[in-house]
C-alpha cells in the first residue's frame, strides 16, 4: 500500500510538472511571437525609414514607380555619381536588380566598353545627349527593362529607351532608388542560433528530465 500510494503520489507530481512545463511552453511561444523587433523592422512598422517619408509614400497605383526621373535630388548621393560616377552607379543597380547574378566587376566593365568611359567625361560638357554618341542607352534599357519586370513596373513617363536617350542620369538615380527599395524592406531574422521545440515535445523533455532526477534520489 505505502509503495502503490508513493507511486501515485509520483504520478501525481509528474502530471503537475507537465502541466506547469506545458503553461511554461506556452509562455514561451507568445513571448517569441511579440518579441520586440529589430531597429530595421521597428523603422518599417511605425512608418519611419532613411529616406523622406513623402518619397516613401508617393503611391498613385499598382505598377508606379516610387520616385519620377526629376527626383534625382531626393538621393544626393546617387545624384552626384550618376553625374559623375554613373559606370559605378549602373554596376551597383544591375547587380541588384539580377541578384548578383551579374557581377559588379562584369557590369562595370561592360558598361565602359560601350560608350561609357568617353560618355560620362562628355556629359560633364554636353550633358545629357552626349550619350547619344554611346551605346550606353541600349545598354542601360535593357536592365531597366528587367527591373521594370521584376517589380512590375509601367513604362512611366516615356519607354526604357526614350529614359536612357533623353536623361541618363536621371534614369539610373531612378532605377538606383527603385532598386534600393529591396533593402529597406528586409526583415532582420535572429542573430544567433535558436532550437524551436514544440510546446508538447518541451513538456515531454521536462517532464522526462524531472522524472529521471528524481528516480536518482
Amino acid at each position: 500500500m505505502a509503495e502503490e500510494g508513493g507511486r501515485r503520489g509520483r504520478d501525481a507530481e509528474v502530471a503537475r510538472a507537465e502541466q506547469r512545463a506545458s503553461a511554461r511552453a506556452e509562455q514561451q511561444v507568445a513571448a517569441r511571437a511579440i518579441r520586440v523587433t529589430p531597429s530595421r523592422t521597428r523603422r518599417r512598422a511605425s512608418g519611419r525609414s532613411r529616406q523622406p517619408q513623402s518619397w516613401r509614400h508617393r503611391w498613385r497605383g499598382k505598377g508606379e514607380w516610387n520616385s519620377g526621373l526629376k527626383d534625382f535630388l531626393r538621393d544626393p548621393r546617387a545624384a552626384v555619381l550618376g553625374c559623375c560616377l554613373p559606370c559605378y552607379l549602373f554596376a551597383q543597380t544591375a547587380r541588384k536588380i539580377t541578384d548578383g547574378r551579374l557581377q559588379f566587376s562584369r557590369a562595370f566593365a561592360t558598361y565602359c566598353l560601350v560608350g561609357g568611359c568617353w560618355g560620362a567625361p562628355l556629359s560633364l560638357i554636353l550633358g545629357p545627349l552626349a550619350y547619344w554618341l554611346t551605346c550606353v542607352p541600349c545598354y542601360a534599357s535593357t536592365m531597366r527593362r528587367q527591373l521594370r519586370h521584376k517589380k512590375g513596373l509601367r513604362e512611366r513617363p516615356m519607354d526604357d529607351f526614350a529614359a536612357h536617350c533623353c536623361c541618363h542620369p536621371c534614369a539610373l538615380c531612378q532605377e538606383y532608388r527603385e532598386s534600393r527599395e529591396f533593402d529597406l524592406e528586409l526583415v532582420a531574422g535572429p542573430t544567433h542560433p535558436t532550437v524551436d521545440r514544440l510546446p508538447e515535445e518541451t513538456a515531454r523533455h521536462l517532464a522526462h528530465l524531472q522524472q529521471t532526477q528524481q528516480m536518482e534520489r
